[in-house]
């Protein structure tokens, strides 16, 4: 059991691995699009998303999957039950090989039906699009094959292995987006084949680490139902929460197009590519407190618990603030140098997703509390019923006359309702969580921050006509004052102490 003193000092190292990482792979993954608009042409790329898109739609599937292991795997460490872990390893390993051949199935007979009956290909690359499409089937079958494995890196609290894997698969991405345009053979059924070799490639990788540094890591036989049913119903109520979301933006695009036409809808399109970005963050901010917080809650060390929990919120307060403030303040400089043109519902809509990602991302650590202690449904039936109002209410709205970007203040209303549910969840089902400390601990020390913030990131906004001058105040001198001021206010002693053990050791390795 890995040595409590040593566990901040690896979280603080996990967290500054997994936000350089994100940031390399946003570079690589635009870089990449270029790539192939260039290479293989817009008709080409479009096609390739269209098909794609069919079988994308069930990844999804597999982080869920990912998620729930990984909580199993972190409870059965925390407990030190060696033997549970293998059997649970055992499970998830028949339940994605299951799940892989379900998808099989299905995306080969439905799939396909509603690829020849609906979509507009052109007949001179309609073959071509369909192999694509079943090379894109078996990719997908290779990423749920490799849960398991990613799942119990993620447990070991392993984020350089995960980190260094995952940004060699990006780099791998991309050269294939540069050879598919700079080869003689089809471009489009190149890239769909070098893909699928990439998942083969990069599953067998995570295979490989996994068996081989993780003793736990091996197949035993397991007769044991209620694996496989907690395994299935966490995963099911973890799906309910995602498939919510995802049905919110649905029904808010086709909301869109009927009241506003499809102008709204690239304006929106824009801003959800903005909202993935910063969903990325927000991932690469609670990924390394997950494993920690679930094994220290299955030790029964509800201290340390509050203490992650508590920490995990400031860190992820931090890194809102420190790239989300200057993002809105320039977000007119952005969208010109990455659009080059683009309308007034652009601006807006972009600049609300961001407040509404911002928003959102405080819900993390109440998430892996209530997934470690496994009151799911109770967690999620409540919380993503309310998320699901966005479309009626939305809906009442438009029909009444309303702009287009009600929308975001429909969404950033029902946000704050369901952080309000998730913190009653929250105290009602899990006795060691006290909401007047969450208030004095966080929130409280938190508005020190923000408040300030604000004030300065208007400040630069307005005071400096120069646009050069206004980025070097919102993206260099900004982040320096709202370091120092969150490290002065916001941070406890302990929390201070593990930072500059952190910033030293950073220091002591560049000597």
């Amino acid at each position: 059991m890995q040595n409590q003193s040593s566990r901040p000092a690896k979280i603080a190292a996990n967290t500054i691995v997994l936000f350089l990482r994100m940031f390399v792979l946003m570079v690589v993954n635009l870089y990449a699009v270029r790539l192939l608009l260039n290479g293989l042409g817009q008709t080409d790329y479009g096609l390739f998303n269209t098909v794609a898109g069919v079988v994308t739609s069930t990844f999804f599937l597999s982080s869920i999957l990912a998620f729930s292991v990984q909580r199993f795997y972190s409870i059965a460490l925390g407990e030190g039950d060696n033997e549970r872990f293998s059997c649970i390893y055992s499970a998830s390993l028949n339940i994605a090989v299951f799940s892989s051949m379900v998808i099989i199935l299905l995306l080969e007979t439905v799939g396909v039906w509603f690829i020849m009956s609906f979509l507009s290909i052109p007949a001179a690359r309609f073959d071509v699009t369909l192999s694509v499409y079943h090379y894109s089937v078996f990719t997908l079958v290779f990423t749920f094959i490799q849960v398991p494995f990613l799942a119990a890196i993620y447990a070991h609290e392993d984020m350089n292995i995960f980190s260094i894997i995952s940004t060699i698969e990006a780099i791998l991405r991309l050269a294939a987006a540069w050879i598919a345009g700079r080869v003689m053979m089809d471009g489009l059924l190149l890239y769909g084949i070098l893909l699928l070799v990439i998942s083969v490639l990069i599953t067998s990788v995570y295979a490989i680490v996994a068996v081989r540094k993780y003793s736990c890591c091996h197949y035993v036989l397991s007769r044991d139902r209620s694996i496989y049913s907690q395994l299935l119903s966490f995963s099911g109520w973890y799906t309910f929460g995602t498939m919510a979301n995802t049905g919110m933006n649905q029904g808010n695009t086709i909301l869109l197009n009927i009241y506003f036409g499809p102008i709204a809808n690239a304006a929106f399109a824009v801003a959800s590519q903005i909202q993935n970005a910063f969903n990325s963050l927000c991932n690469s901010m609670v990924l390394p407190f997950r494993p920690a917080m679930i094994k220290a809650y299955a030790e029964g060390n509800h201290r340390y618990v509050c203490r992650l929990f508590y920490a995990n919120n400031k860190v992820i307060c931090f890194f809102m603030i420190l790239t989300g403030f200057p993002i809105i303040s320039e977000m007119d400089v952005i969208l010109n140098l990455w659009l080059g043109t683009y309308d007034s519902s652009t601006l807006i809509f972009a600049r609300l997703t961001v407040v509404s990602v911002m928003l959102i991302a405080f819900h993390n650590p109440i998430s892996i509390i209530m997934h470690a202690i496994g009151k799911v449904m109770q967690y999620h039936l409540p919380v993503e019923t309310t998320i699901l109002l966005c479309c009626p209410i939305t809906w009442i709205l438009f029909h009444y006359g309303l702009p287009s970007y009600v929308l975001y203040y429909v969404i950033i209303g029902l946000v704050v309702a369901a952080h309000a549910l998730r913190l009653l969840c929250i105290r009602k089902h899990y006795a060691h969580f006290s909401l007047h400390e969450y208030i004095v601990s966080f929130l409280w020390p938190s508005m020190y921050v923000v408040i300030p913030g604000i004030v300065l990131i208007c400040l630069t906004h307005y005071l400096f006509d120069a646009i050069y001058l206004r980025l070097l105040g919102s993206f260099i001198l900004f982040p320096v004052v709202i370091t120092i001021l969150f490290y002065a206010l916001c941070l406890d002693k302990e929390e201070k102490i593990q930072s500059r053990k952190l910033i030293l050791s950073i220091i002591s390795k560049f000597k």
